[in-house]
């Protein structure tokens, strides 16, 4: 039998006052997220942040609109990430002798070494039992881009906050999807 269509969620007439407070608290959550990695740089916003912020906002997502699923669970957001950075970290430093031992130019070296860092977060993640798909985006750009320590701290920092958020809000926060 097939399920009916809605173009409006059916528990919004319910709960539509959640709606908008979870939704809320993801504005403030990003807004804050957002300032510190801008303000916080020595100089311009550069590749690394926007894809720890876009990593950030989906992981966001997850705690806010799906806080019962299991990737919203604390232990799989946190330890997601510190896999992601090991794993993006080791394949940056290798990528350069890559071009060399493989012959390959520094460009594809990158490509490569970012695939492996792709796979390698894939398998820990599964391995470890912390899947949580946003995660996979920082190792990549650890990989592709120069990044800085800062950056990473803010990673972490807005890891443990959310991380942090969901055990407190977890008997009020509601699953909107």
């Amino acid at each position: 039998m097939l399920k009916k269509y809605h173009w409006i969620n059916p528990s919004f007439k319910r709960y539509w006052v959640r709606f908008f407070i979870q939704t809320l608290f993801i504005v403030v959550f990003m807004f804050l997220v957002m300032l510190t990695l801008i303000y916080g740089s020595t100089k311009h916003m550069d590749v690394l942040s926007a894809i720890g912020a876009s990593s950030i906002a989906a992981s966001a997502f997850n705690v806010f609109a799906l806080p019962s699923s299991p990737v919203a669970m604390p232990h799989r957001i946190f330890g997601s990430y510190i896999i992601a950075i090991i794993s993006g970290m080791g394949w940056h430093f290798v990528s350069p002798d890559l071009s060399k031992d493989l012959i390959l130019s520094l460009t594809c070296s990158r490509c490569l070494a970012s695939a492996l860092s792709a796979g390698t977060t894939m398998l820990l993640m599964a391995l470890l039992d912390f899947e949580h798909p946003p995660a996979m985006g920082l190792a990549l750009g650890l990989v592709m881009d120069i990044w800085n320590d800062w950056t990473l701290f803010v990673v972490l920092i807005a890891v443990l906050a959310l991380c942090a958020i969901k055990i407190l809000l977890r008997s009020w926060l509601i699953d909107l999807l």
